[in-house]
């Protein structure tokens, strides 16, 4: 069942997932052409503030439709620019020096493909290096999301009762020390599992 996820319980910061991407020469797989989009306008936004030119290659692929808001970057396509290729469909549209490149394809090139998934309503997950990144998009704003701080406890008391553990024991605990019906408690083992957090198997719970 999908649930309406509390927007200020998610609030960590604006900008520590696209700061990893700015790290990486980032290859951004994903089916989701406003995410992408949305993707590549808010890198280009840091760029030209870090007083850098930005060049979007194309930028002819963009339906405004799916980013109505107002853009404060200028394009200037040199040869100091940073490269960012929009919807890449194969390899002789990226250049080598590439900065960011979104794509629905796995194309042969280097760099680091990071995998865009959807796990609830306007929730995504992006895994960079072992490390998971949680974000939404608020007002054509990509902003990073922690989750809250009932699903941290229930991390909390698997760790406490050693990883893995008995399913049962963490429901029974869970309902007792957080107050919550089971059925709550299930559903948030189960947005658990759905941003890798946790896996289940066999009535056993280990953290991932």
């Amino acid at each position: 069942m999908k649930r309406w996820l509390t927007l200020k319980a998610f609030i960590i910061g604006k900008f520590v997932f696209l700061e990893r991407l700015l790290d990486l020469k980032s290859i951004i797989i994903s089916y989701y052409y406003s995410i992408n989009l949305t993707i590549i306008m808010n890198v280009a936004s840091l760029l030209s503030k870090q007083s850098k030119d930005v060049c979007i290659i194309n930028y002819d692929k963009i339906k405004w439709d799916f980013y109505p808001y107002n853009i404060d970057f200028s394009l200037n396509c040199s040869p100091k620019s940073e490269i960012i290729v929009f919807e890449a469909e194969n390899e002789r549209e990226i250049p080598k020096n590439f900065r960011l490149v979104t794509t629905y394809k796995n194309l042969k090139i280097d760099g680091t493909k990071i995998k865009i998934d959807k796990v609830d309503i306007n929730l995504y997950k992006s895994r960079i290096d072992d490390e998971e990144y949680l974000f939404r998009v608020i007002n054509g704003k990509i902003e990073d999301y922690e989750i809250r701080d009932i699903d941290k406890e229930i991390l909390n008391i698997i760790t406490s009762l050693g990883n893995p553990c008995n399913l049962t024991d963490v429901i029974n605990i869970s309902q007792k020390k957080l107050n919550l019906p089971r059925d709550k408690i299930r559903e948030e083992l189960q947005f658990l599992i759905q941003i890798g957090k946790i896996k289940i198997h066999n009535k056993i719970i280990e953290l991932i």
